[in-house]
């Protein structure tokens, strides 16, 4: 949990800096530290997800049997999530266009 933070506190160090710099030189170089530490974070972030979501799978019901339910905010999202994390396929890719 450090980790988060220390990241979090970084990135909002790098705001205040970029803020407050006048050189345009300085303030491109620090917006691509910003740019780096944010990619670097996203993907920590989606491998955690991933490994949960294969330790977890079990416990997840499949999305044909959901799909008879009325879909919940929480649901959609959970869905989108797994579909960007390339753990299910996005049920809209599948249909045909009207």
């Amino acid at each position: 949990m450090d980790e988060v933070v220390s990241v979090e506190k970084r990135i909002q160090e790098l705001c205040k800096q970029i803020l407050t710099e006048q050189e345009p030189a300085k303030v491109e170089e620090l917006f691509a530290n910003l740019r780096g530490l944010v990619h670097a974070s996203q993907q920590d972030t989606r491998l955690r997800l991933s490994y949960i979501v294969k330790r977890y799978r079990k416990h997840i019901r499949p999305v044909e049997s959901v799909a008879a339910e009325p879909a919940s905010e929480s649901t959609l999202r959970i869905r989108q999530l797994l579909t960007f994390l390339g753990l299910a396929q996005d049920p809209q890719a599948s249909k045909p266009a009207a």
